[in-house]
């Protein structure tokens, strides 16, 4: 019992760099824009908070076990985990919206989003309602430096880089049945070329390229109107596909929540 009481506290302080990165499954995106003009001198913008369910995509990893030494997985994973997520909109002509996004441990993205059928968002009227959105983003950072001291005495550096640049298009429809109710089904495709490189004094340089798409669908409520504070409630599927040098899939259900405030 106390050997297995060491052997656990040995493996609990152990330390790793991981080199990956975050796809969000939902987008919160109702098919209304703000309606305002900002190059006409009319201000109207929103700001919102999110949980939501993502992908995390590792592309190599490296643990310190202690007295185990260290270990090297340059193989690559997806698995299910959940993100906060922050996200501003402005509307700059009144069927075009402008918004920023920005995820945890994902990259930023800068989208668009038009409004071709049905009364903007501060009309607050009833009816049926279609916009498409569409965007690019970018992720370039260090992912930690982790050194390894060998028995011998002997030293390891290891360093983590990734690279992300994405896009991803989307159509929203839906129907306003009163002024604090919004139904929406939306759908997004998105296309995540990454690259990750993994340095070390000693060992080869490891470098894993892929491409990631993303296809998902939410089914969403939002509760509220365009000023104050309001809710978008979805729950959807989605899948991620990585090819190139890594060739797997994950497809998982999902769901979400943001608060938002608008002005």
């Amino acid at each position: 019992m106390e050997k297995l009481l060491i052997l656990s506290l040995l493996l609990l302080s152990a330390c790793a760099t991981d080199i990956d990165y975050k796809i969000p499954a939902h987008r919160f995106m109702d098919p209304e824009t703000r309606g305002s003009s900002l190059l006409s001198g009319e201000f109207s913008g929103f700001g919102q908070l999110s949980y939501q369910t993502d992908h995390k995509l590792t592309m190599s990893e490296v643990y310190d076990f202690g007295v185990f030494n260290e270990s090297v997985n340059t193989g690559q994973a997806l698995s299910r985990t959940t993100n906060l997520g922050l996200q501003a909109g402005l509307g700059i002509v009144p069927m075009v919206d402008v918004m920023l996004r920005q995820n945890g441990d994902s990259p930023s993205m800068l989208l668009a989003k038009i409004q071709l059928i049905g009364a903007y968002a501060l009309e607050n009227k009833e009816g049926f309602k279609l916009a498409l959105w569409g965007g690019a983003g970018s992720m370039e950072e260090d992912e930690g430096t982790l050194n390894v001291t060998r028995n011998n005495g002997s030293s390891r550096t290891y360093n983590g880089k990734i690279e992300v640049h994405p896009f991803e298009l989307g159509m929203s429809a839906g129907y306003r049945f009163s002024d604090k109710a919004l139904f929406y089904l939306n759908g997004t495709f998105a296309r995540y070329p990454s690259k990750s490189t993994l340095t070390s004094n000693i060992n080869p340089t490891v470098i894993v390229e892929g491409d990631a798409e993303l296809e998902a669908v939410a089914l969403g409520v939002k509760l509220g109107e365009a000023k104050g504070v309001s809710a978008h409630i979805e729950v959807g599927a989605s899948r991620v596909k990585w090819g190139d040098d890594i060739k797997i899939e994950q497809s998982i259900g999902t769901g979400a929540v943001a608060i938002s405030l608008g002005l």
